[in-house]
């Protein structure tokens, strides 16, 4: 069975989720703050910090004007996370800010993004980490 929010799906167990949530502080399709969801699996044998590094190594490469402002390891609800805040340009856009949190669960991998077109005052930083951090998960069945 696979909880997907709204109730639960009887998918086989070999398959894997790899839903999306988008949350937004503003109505769809306005510019602002939003918080992204995805699910993941870390490849076979791979530690959440090297995931994590590489991910980072990707972002460097594929984003404008990539400036990474903090990085961090640590627990979160029981299980290996790591967070990452960053800015980078867009050309139509301007600079967009943003905090990434990664916790394992085993295999299974969820991203938290936060993102806003411009840049975050300490402020909106502060809630959008106390945000991402407030994640628990399930227990379990």
């Amino acid at each position: 069975m696979e909880n997907i929010g709204e109730g639960v799906l009887a998918l086989p167990a070999e398959w894997h989720n790899a839903s999306l949530h988008i949350f937004t502080a503003q109505p769809p399709g306005s510019p602002g703050l939003s918080i992204t969801v995805n699910r993941d699996r870390l490849p076979f044998g791979t530690a959440l910090e090297t995931y994590a590094e590489d991910q980072l190594e990707k972002l460097r490469h594929q984003l404008k004007a990539f400036e990474l402002k903090a990085k961090e390891a640590f627990q979160l609800d029981g299980r290996p996370a790591c967070a990452l805040e960053f800015v980078w340009h867009t050309d139509d856009a301007g600079p967009v800010h943003q905090l990434l949190v990664c916790v394992a669960d085993g295999q299974k991998l969820l991203n938290f993004a936060a993102s806003s077109q411009g840049l975050m005052n300490a402020s909106q930083r502060a809630e959008v980490r106390r945000i991402l951090l407030s994640f628990r998960f399930h227990p379990a069945a």
